[in-house]
């Protein structure tokens, strides 16, 4: 009986082995990383601002794609005095070649977004700090009002807990706010991030 059980269970785990090498790999559809919340956000930009992407254009770095987006400033919580700023973002098509990285953020022309980006490869390089979590889309409500929806578009987020697991951990931004009302709580993180 003993022998029977062993020889089941063994025939199972080789026909489940094999089942799996047989199936086709699927491409993945999230890139796992760290959550940050709206603080390590703030803590990590060199910039952040409310701005309109006017341009887009993708190149090669190397064996890469990346896209230089062009956006217009509307609102600065923290940075520079530029009325526009180059964005570089993972990502893009460069005549019949396209590659596509899962949570790497995505400027499409004409949007408009609340932008937290650090400073890359020298001064003049922007990106969005955590891939999409540093991209959270502005739109207008029903009413008109400025509204900022959240980002973190396909990404699986992650927090560290004890023993170094990981767990699944929430966005930054979990549900649609006010403009207004969200700067202002940057403005204070920056302002308590600044002091000495």
């Amino acid at each position: 009986m003993r022998t029977r059980l062993v020889w089941l269970l063994g025939s199972l785990c080789g026909l489940s082995t094999l089942a799996a090498a047989l199936l086709p790999a699927r491409p993945a559809h999230a890139s796992v990383s760290e959550a940050l919340d709206l603080r390590q956000l703030v803590h990590a930009s060199h910039e952040i601002v409310v701005g309109v992407t006017r341009s887009a254009q993708a190149r090669y770095d190397g064996a890469r794609i990346v896209t230089d987006s062009v956006v217009e400033v509307e609102d600065r919580m923290r940075g520079g005095v530029a009325p526009t700023l180059r964005v570089t973002t993972l990502g893009g098509a460069v005549g019949d070649v396209g590659m596509r990285v899962e949570g790497s953020a995505h400027l499409d022309v004409g949007d408009r977004a609340l932008l937290f980006l650090r400073r890359g490869h020298g001064a003049q390089v922007l990106t969005p700090v955590g891939m999409a979590q540093g991209v959270l889309p502005v739109n207008q409500d029903q009413r008109g009002q400025d509204v900022v929806f959240p980002g973190a578009r396909g990404l699986a987020l992650m927090r560290r807990v004890g023993g170094g697991r990981l767990v699944p951990a929430p966005a930054a931004l979990m549900e649609p706010r006010p403009l207004h009302e969200l700067c202002a709580e940057i403005e204070a993180l920056v302002a308590v991030d600044e002091a000495p």
